[in-house]
């Protein structure tokens, strides 16, 4: 009788440290990923905050559907800049000095850096492997700022109309310094 009270402590006590190290060696990515994104916490109270990963959001909430013919300028208008803000809330410093360098590239026909140049400084500046270079460029792609000029080939993008009035409005918005951020 108490062998058997002794037999069932003994398999508890082994069995849940060793779930836990599986499991964590089965998460590990994601885990590691939630690590590095988080902005503030607390501890054996738990209440911790993560910043959203750019592939967690949903675009289609971002960039604005319009009905052709129902709107009124000004209303058109600031459709555009609350779209605007929602983008830039969303996008990597790195992302933004891609799309100012696809239109100067759209200006003089050159552009100094490669995309993956700009996933390089991304990945540098601390963002997360997770996200890989087809999600970056695609972050951008999806909301219509840039496209591909050649098959889906990342080297081979050029900015849209919507992308430089996007870029326009942050210039006339925040000047010089709107790509300033982390990542």
């Amino acid at each position: 009788m108490i062998w058997d009270i002794i037999n069932s402590l003994l398999q508890l006590i082994i069995s849940w440290p060793v779930a836990i190290v599986v499991l964590g060696l089965v998460f590990r990515e994601p885990i590691s990923d939630f690590l590095r994104r988080i902005k503030s916490g607390r501890a054996f109270g738990v209440e911790f905050n993560a910043a959203l990963r750019q592939a967690d959001i949903n675009t289609d909430m971002i960039k604005p559907k319009t009905t052709p013919g129902t709107e009124v300028a000004n209303s058109t208008e600031l459709v555009s800049h609350l779209a605007f803000e929602r983008i830039y809330n969303r996008t990597y410093g790195t992302q933004l000095l891609l799309l100012k360098s696809l239109q100067q590239k759209k200006v003089d026909g050159k552009m100094d850096f490669t995309p993956a140049d700009y996933y390089a400084e991304y990945l540098r500046r601390g963002g997360s492997p997770m996200y890989q270079m087809r999600d970056y460029v695609g972050f951008l792609v999806k909301l219509e700022l840039i496209e591909y000029e050649a098959a889906e080939d990342p080297n081979q993008l050029g900015i849209t109309e919507y992308g430089t009035k996007f870029l326009d409005y942050l210039a006339a918005q925040y000047g010089v310094n709107y790509t300033h951020r982390n990542l």
